[in-house]
């Protein structure tokens, strides 16, 4: 749990100290339970690796549970106000009404790619799909929950 707090610490010192963008979302499942869920989240950096720090909770059935997905991501740029990207992060659960937080899964991670075009040097939108992987025994060590997320949303860019 220390090493997961100091984690956390370490991201939001980066995502403070760099520049950033702060975002919302909206997303549905295409599979799995279908829920729709609402997401936020802070980016940190403008070049090729960049640091985020994602929270997304269901629409519908609003829980006491939260996701937390901390994140590293790659960029490519293609032009000026067009970008593609690819992340993966580990999944972090809270609990709202315990006040307890605890890791998804050892080995169970966030994996998403998308677009990002920046409409000014204030406002930028995006779309993504995600999905869950994890690291198993199979020929190529690493499995796919079947499970995909497409997600849009717009940010500011500070």
């Amino acid at each position: 749990m220390r090493s997961l707090i100091s984690v956390g610490v370490i991201l939001l010192f980066a995502i403070v100290a760099l520049s950033i963008s702060t975002y919302v979302s909206m997303g549905v499942e295409l599979s799995g339970l279908e829920r729709q869920f609402l997401g936020v989240g802070l980016q940190s950096g403008k070049g090729f690796f960049r640091s985020e720090l994602n929270c997304y909770v269901p629409v519908i059935q609003i829980s006491s549970l939260l996701e937390l997905d901390p994140a590293v991501s790659l960029n490519f740029r293609l032009g000026n106000n067009f970008t593609l990207y690819t992340g993966l992060g580990f999944i972090i659960l809270v609990d709202l009404h315990e006040v307890q937080a605890f890791i998804y899964s050892d080995n169970s991670f966030r994996v998403k790619a998308g677009i990002r075009l920046k409409l000014s040097e204030l406002i930028h939108i995006f779309g993504e799909v995600m999905t869950i992987a994890g690291l198993v025994d199979s020929p190529y060590l690493i499995g796919w929950s079947g499970v995909l997320y497409v997600n849009a949303g717009i940010g500011l860019n500070y």
